[in-house]
């Protein structure tokens, strides 16, 4: 049976937990926590690509390392079983704000806001951002303290969000102005407030280019369109559209095109599956260590 922490316990568990420094995102693929703590990522890819399994895997590791999290789970419940193998992850649908900053801030508790049920795309926006701006603001209030808290935020479907093109009419618009301006905030002045963030979605060239050109963490997956590879060519730093179809078309699933700050081009790295179950297989799944001791008992 599944174990809730109380508050006090939370603390705790995170405080006695030792964190990982160097983030081990595949085999031999090794990235510096700092770099994704301390700058905006981009995640990009088609579905099959391995995009989503990429971003839990970066989530799973980010926990180990002990930073704060806040996670908007859009998409069929993603990242909730996470609280699997970290059982102080707090899941919510729907909280106050205020208890929402106060646990991440002042308790270190990671925050994963299960959105998938939310069927008002208006109301999405709007809960979004009445989290987002109180976070900013508190961590400017932190940082000019001189006692900044650094937070990653990760944000899925981002073409809903930093659309190319605004849609929408009425309350749907001014819902979609209001979080893409947050957003477009964080994007330019966030990473020296200590909120840094982590985009996801299928299509580069669905998303407005000035926030995503503000991640130095650049992730890849395979796209086919041809406006997507054109944007490819740009974010791996100027390579031709002919070049960067060549190279997508032998680019197997879970491979992508890295780029980040400490190196002037790009490599390929490939991802490990994600540890956590995925909640739409029918496949029982068991910690590690729990399935071992059940086969020493069985023996």
């Amino acid at each position: 049976m599944r174990q809730y922490l109380m508050h006090s316990q939370v603390s705790r568990a995170i405080e006695e937990t030792t964190p990982t420094t160097s983030l081990r995102l595949g085999a031999g693929v090794e990235v510096d926590v700092t770099l994704l703590q301390n700058y905006h990522t981009l995640i990009n890819g088609i579905t099959g690509s391995g995009k989503s399994n990429s971003a839990v895997v970066i989530a799973e590791e980010l926990l180990k390392a002990k930073v704060r999290l806040l996670i908007f789970d859009t998409d069929k419940g993603e990242y909730t079983p996470l609280k699997d193998f970290f059982p102080y992850i707090k899941i919510i649908k729907n909280s106050s704000q205020t208890d929402i900053i106060e646990n991440l801030t002042d308790g270190g508790i990671p925050h994963i806001i299960d959105m998938s049920g939310w069927s008002g795309r208006a109301e999405r926006l709007d809960y979004m951002v009445e989290v987002l701006e109180p976070l900013y603001e508190n961590l400017k209030q932190r940082k000019e303290a001189g006692e900044p808290i650094p937070v990653v935020i990760f944000l899925e479907e981002a073409s809903v969000l930093i659309p190319a093109r605004h849609k929408g009419y009425g309350t749907a618009r001014t819902s979609q102005q209001k979080i893409n301006q947050i957003i477009e905030e964080i994007a330019r002045r966030g990473r020296s407030r200590g909120a840094t963030l982590i985009i996801l979605d299928q299509r580069p060239s669905g998303l407005q280019y000035d926030p995503i050109s503000q991640c130095r963490n650049r992730f890849l997956f395979k796209v086919t369109d041809d406006s997507d590879i054109d944007r490819y060519g740009r974010l791996l730093g100027g390579i031709s559209k002919n070049k960067a179809a060549e190279r997508l078309e032998r680019l197997p699933p879970y491979h992508a095109f890295y780029k980040d700050t400490e190196v002037a081009g790009y490599r390929i790295v490939r991802f490990r599956r994600k540890r956590i179950r995925d909640i739409a297989s029918n496949i029982q799944w068991k910690p590690a260590e729990v399935a071992e001791e059940e086969t020493k008992n069985e023996a």
